[in-house]
């Protein structure tokens, strides 16, 4: 008997599903788009990249969907990436980093102005306002952020940009979230701000984060939860991601199209290797909590039920299975994705985090568990497999014991939904 398909909807405000498009493919991105594959109606678009990637832009804007810019400041400052594709950005300065002084003065003001005039231009309803790394709370590029914040938001109403969001991102270098005093500051300075959602991207942590890790993560950023304003879990992914909007810590989460799933600041101020080939290409499997090589999934199916075990059963997803995983890997990994916020959207808040670890890990790890016992030719991929079962079951442990020892009442408010009524529903398995 084939699965019942049912909608998945909610009284609810849903949860947030924002992809990074990056320098993915974006002609493959347009095809999977217009041919109803390609799950995202909330992309994130760099600066730098969007002028060869206009036809993708234009496609997502009659989709109806949410364009959000980054500006990219951030990385255009650091040493690593000024120098990188980003830096076709109209406010980057050719040969060298931005600094905290390009934002000052009548020509940060210039600056601000083109980046209004560049977001009215391009049709985005969202900006993440231009921030820089944070690497403690003596960071002199705070208070600057916090004014830029302010002088942005005038300038999009000037250039009759009144109804686009400005969103503030916070950039953190590795340990600094869990800083409490500069968490007391920021709390203080940013209640004041014009800004609407708050986008958090903590250095070190991501979807292959260790159960004590997300616990912290979950605790650092409740911390920023008296602000009242919706908090975004930037570069993450996977359980860890989810577990951050099911604890109430975060309304939405952000990643790239099977990357970007964890943040890395520690050599921001190095300057890149020159070379270097893309990425393999990976397959997201979720009983694992990973995506896995071509060369490990064919392992895999090479055994007694491997290929059961590990295939997509979502018909809307990958009617064929394995097959349609393997053709289009980011439409599968896309949907798997927005496919598990808006499943855990379903659930009332009260009831999210008990369902988060009685349901959604508990499925990953029995399912993880029959991988893990398949008997592989390659050692390398058995490892992986065991491994990865091994941290689901210890994120369901640990996680159940934060879900029964602590108050999860109080919880990030809802995102308020700027997307058109065109963007396409998401289906599931009931």
């Amino acid at each position: 008997m084939s699965p019942k398909v049912q909608e998945l909807f909610s009284d609810q405000p849903a949860l947030g599903h924002y992809v990074r498009i990056g320098s993915t493919n974006h002609v493959q991105l347009e095809g999977l788009l217009e041919s109803g594959r390609l799950t995202v109606d909330r992309p994130v678009f760099d600066a730098g990249l969007i002028f060869r990637q206009a036809g993708l832009l234009r496609a997502f804007r009659e989709a109806g969907a949410e364009l959000v810019l980054d500006t990219d400041v951030a990385e255009l400052s650091s040493a690593k990436y000024f120098d990188s594709s980003l830096k076709q950005a109209p406010w980057a300065v050719a040969g060298r980093a931005l600094s905290v002084q390009d934002f000052q003065g009548s020509m940060g003001l210039e600056r601000i102005s083109l980046i209004a005039r560049f977001a009215v231009q391009h049709g985005f309803r969202t900006v993440l306002s231009p921030t820089h790394l944070i690497k403690g709370p003596r960071d002199l590029g705070l208070r600057v952020d916090f004014e830029t914040a302010e002088k942005l938001r005038a300038a999009l109403d000037a250039e009759g940009g009144h109804k686009i969001t400005l969103d503030f991102p916070l950039v953190f270098a590795a340990g600094v979230l869990r800083d409490e005093h500069l968490i007391s500051i920021l709390v203080d300075s940013l209640k004041g701000l014009p800004i609407e959602n708050l986008w958090v991207r903590s250095s070190g942590f991501g979807a292959d984060a260790t159960p004590i890790g997300i616990v912290r993560y979950i605790r650092a950023l409740r911390e920023l939860l008296p602000l009242s304003r919706p908090i975004i879990a930037d570069g993450v992914a996977g359980l860890a991601g989810m577990a951050a909007l099911a604890f109430g810590a975060a309304s939405g989460i952000a990643h790239g199209v099977g990357i970007h799933e964890t943040f890395k600041s520690n050599d921001w101020d190095k300057r890149r290797k020159v070379g270097g080939g893309g990425q393999p290409t990976r397959v997201l499997i979720n009983a694992l909590d990973r995506q896995l090589k071509l060369d490990q999934v064919q392992a895999i199916v090479a055994t007694t039920n491997g290929r059961r075990l590990i295939s997509c059963n979502v018909p809307r997803c990958c009617p064929k299975g394995l097959e349609d995983m393997l053709r289009d890997p980011k439409a599968h990994y896309c949907y798997q994705r927005r496919l598990a916020v808006d499943s855990l959207t379903s659930v009332p808040y009260a009831r999210r985090a008990g369902h988060f670890v009685g349901r959604m890990v508990t499925e990953a790890r029995e399912r993880g568990r029959l991988l893990a016992r398949l008997k592989l030719a390659d050692p390398d991929t058995h490892k992986a497999l065991a491994d990865s079962c091994e941290r689901v079951q210890r994120i369901h442990d640990v996680l159940g014991h934060f879900h029964a020892q602590n108050d999860f009442s109080e919880h990030s408010p809802p995102i308020r939904d700027r997307r058109g009524t065109s963007r396409n529903a998401v289906r599931g398995l009931s």
